[in-house]
């Protein structure tokens, strides 16, 4: 099961990422986080699986040199070409659109951190 914390500062987005993977295979219910020191609590605590992270969270690129996430996953209305420099120099997995419909978004968050999974599974069997 895959425990997702989305970072967004907009609660409208937080709502509609939690009704898009409320009940959906492989995803525990969502946690949110509206702010930088939230995000650091709830990390702390929780230990998420994924970081859904919002661009225009202030001080979002802070937080991933503040925290280990393995799997960012990258959420802007930027266009995509954008979204995937920004997502590549953040060390992040992967980037979807604020556009995306809610049931879309468990299908591209399994899509974006596959990569990191069939890592692990390759350095868990060479060890």
């Amino acid at each position: 099961m895959t425990r997702l914390l989305v970072a967004a500062p907009d609660p409208d987005y937080r709502l509609l990422v939690r009704l898009g993977l409320d009940g959906a295979p492989g995803f525990e219910p969502v946690l949110e986080a509206g702010g930088a020191e939230e995000v650091m609590a709830l990390a702390g605590r929780a230990a998420p699986d994924v970081l859904l992270l919002d661009i225009s969270l202030p001080g979002a690129f802070a937080l991933l040199a503040r925290l280990a996430f393995a799997r960012v996953v990258l959420v802007s209305s930027a266009a995509p070409e954008e979204l995937a420099t920004l997502a590549a120099a953040a060390g992040a997995v992967g980037y979807i659109g604020k556009d995306l419909a809610p049931t879309d978004l468990p299908a591209a968050i399994t899509d974006a951190t596959r990569v990191v999974e069939r890592l692990e599974a390759v350095l868990a069997k060479a060890a």
